[in-house]
This record gives structure tokens, sequence and C-alpha cells, in this order.
């Protein structure tokens, strides 16, 4: 497939998530573009269709970077020409996902969807029901794939392939981490959450997998396993490095992270 990417930063190995700003551009009928939100949390969107991926959740962890008032005003109040909103959410932690704010974008549009794990969709089904707030029972999709398969659904005209990864950190391992590849517009968006640097799981389920962009945890080029992984199975895809702790922004931009 043809990487049809026109990225910042384009002398950078990686790209460095944080702050607003557009990581990608495609150009065309029908363009795609990917802006950070804070810590792992993006936006997608392309033509009629705005996927939000870990990108609303409120101030829990002040160490990792949290979307402003503003723009979680903007993100629950989107624009009119906006047909499908789709928010994906990896896991439930707190510095990824809401279940306030999901419960009230799901009530913002009636064709909002949040997509999740099961863990994520009961504790938006329980806030929506202790706090009075309504929403179609098809607006949310809990995906549950097992740890050897793979599970494709189609939302209008975006498809979406989920995997289940272990979380990273032992004391986390009944955590419920979806990996998600979009494809919108032809380009292969790779999220994986908080997926644990186990290399084992990325050849089994994604080595065969075709993939424009991946967006990883900072802590990917910081030890060899995540280096490994980088090198031998996402080395034809374009990386950006998110979940970076707010000690590292200080750094300038031009700074070259190897890997």
């Amino acid at each position: 497939m043809k990487n049809q990417y026109k990225y910042l930063l384009l002398s950078l190995p990686f790209i460095l998530l944080f702050g607003i700003r557009t990581i990608a551009a495609v150009n065309g009928p029908n363009p795609v573009s990917v802006t950070s939100i804070a810590n792992e949390g993006v936006l997608i969107t392309s033509n009629n269709t705005q996927i939000i991926v870990d990108g609303l959740y409120e101030n829990v962890y002040p160490q990792f970077d949290t979307p402003t008032s503003d723009q979680i005003d903007t993100l629950l109040n989107s624009d009119g020409d906006i047909k499908t909103n789709i928010m994906l959410i990896t896991h439930k932690h707190g510095d990824h996902f809401s279940a306030k704010l999901t419960a009230e974008f799901l009530k913002a549009g009636r064709d909002n969807i949040a997509v999740g794990p099961q863990q994520v969709i009961d504790e938006v089904t329980q806030y929506a029901t202790e706090n009075d707030i309504s929403f179609q029972q098809n607006q949310t999709l809990a995906i549950n794939p097992s740890n050897d398969s793979s599970v494709i659904s189609t939302i209008n005209e975006v498809t979406l392939t989920t995997f289940r990864f272990d979380h990273e950190n032992e004391q986390f391992k009944n955590i419920e981490n979806n990996v998600y590849l979009l494809e919108v517009e032809g380009q292969r968006i790779l999220h994986i959450g908080d997926a644990k640097m186990s290399f084992e799981p990325f050849q089994t389920k994604l080595a065969s997998q075709e993939i424009d962009l991946s967006i990883l945890p900072f802590w990917f080029i910081s030890n060899d396993i995540g280096n490994k992984i980088i090198n031998e199975h996402l080395n034809k895809s374009e990386i950006v490095l998110a979940h970076i702790h707010t000690k590292h922004h200080h750094r300038n931009n031009d700074e070259v992270y190897r890997h």
C-alpha cells in the first residue's frame, strides 16, 4: 500500500505527541487528518466522520496531559456537518477514559457511538443509570476479542479490527486493553493503548497487517523489546510516540530520538 501521509517533523525517526497539533494528513477528495488531544488521545477526521481515540477524560494523573475544558466542549459539541461521531476507548484507566464524559458524549448525539472493552462499557452504563443519563442501547459497542483472534467491525465507512493485548505492568493484568487498527479512506492507523511490551503478540497478531501510522506509548523506545517490536513488526509504519510524562515536555521538537 502506498503511504500517502504527509507528516510534520519529517526528519525525525519518531514524532512526539504532546500539545495540540496535527500529526498527519492525507490530501485528496476525502482528506484524513490525525490531531493530538492529550496523552494518547487523538482525533481522526475524514469527510463527515470524526473518531476520538482515548481522548475524553479528566485530570486524574497530573504527570500526563489532560484535555482542556475547551477541547472537551468541542468534542462533546461537534460541528453539525459531522455525520458520524465514533469514540474508541482502549481501556478503563482514567488517563484514557471517563465514564462521565463518555455518557455525556452519547447523550449529545443519537449518532454518537462509543466502542470499548466490556469493562469500559459496563462503567459507562452504570454511570448513566446512576445519573439518569439516557442514550440508545445501540450507541455502545463492547468488543472483547479472545487472546488468539481479532474482531472486525464496520461502523459506517470505517473498518475496525480489534485485538486484545495484555496491559503493560503485572499489577494491571486484569485490565482489558483493546488494540485498534482503523482503516479510514484507505489509510490504516494503529492505536495500542497501554499494550504490554511483549514480542509474541505483536508477531502473531500484527506481523501480517499493513499499517501506515502507529501510535505507541513513549516507553517503547526505552528498552530492547520495544525497539525490536518497532524494528521487526512496525518498521514500515510511521511512528508517533505518546503517553509522554510532562517532565519531558520542555524538550524541543527538533530533538532526535533514535531507535
